[in-house]
Formats: structure tokens, sequence, C-alpha cells
């Protein structure tokens, strides 16, 4: 049995592989389909809810919402 650490690493590195091999945003979202080709599994809506979406709201560092006077970027590798 897996621990859920493990699935998160391996679904960040299955994406890290699948962006390294897509540059354009639309071939990323099609690579994942095509993937994940299941429309009820997790790790395919949740990278078509971002896209739709316009991307993550992230938290501050102080686990609040940001407001729009900062860049809401995440720092490091995905």
């Amino acid at each position: 049995m897996s621990s859920l650490r493990d699935d998160i690493q391996n679904f960040m590195n299955d994406l890290q592989g699948l962006l390294d091999q897509h540059q354009d945003d639309q071939a990323f979202v099609d690579a994942v389909k095509e993937k994940w080709s299941n429309k009820h599994d997790f790790r395919r809506s949740f990278i078509i809810a971002c896209q739709k979406t316009g991307g993550l709201r992230l938290l501050d560092e102080g686990g609040e919402e940001n407001d729009d006077s900062r860049p809401n970027e995440p720092v490091g590798r995905f």
C-alpha cells in the first residue's frame, strides 16, 4: 500500500515530465487528457480546473489569500 506522500510525489513527477515534453499549454493539457483518460480521474480534473480558472489561487505566507497588489506565483518547482 502506497502512502499519500508517495502518490503525490509520483503525480508531481508525471506532471514535471509532461511539462518538460510540452511547452505549449494546450499540448500539455492534451497530454494530461491522454495520460489520464478517465474523465473522473482527479489528476486530470485538477489540471483542467487549473486551466479553466487561469491557475490556482495561492495563499500568502500567513495563510490568507493575497490581494492583486502582489504577484500570485508559485515558488520553486511544481
